[in-house]
């Protein structure tokens, strides 16, 4: 799970790159794309907090 955040991470800098410098024709479309990741960072990143605590 640890890696699935770390590109999770990742990919949300490539999205906002890609939204601040108009590299896409469809900002929203990309907007959208960075507020699921962004939502995934988080379910991920809890579920590895509960992970380990009850390891």
């Amino acid at each position: 799970m640890g890696i699935v955040l770390k590109e999770l991470r990742e990919t949300r800098v490539c999205l906002k790159i890609i939204i601040r410098k108009p590299l896409a024709s469809d900002i929203v479309a990309a907007q959208k794309c960075l507020n699921e990741c962004q939502k995934l960072i988080a379910i991920f990143a809890s579920s590895i907090k509960t992970a380990k605590t009850k390891i």
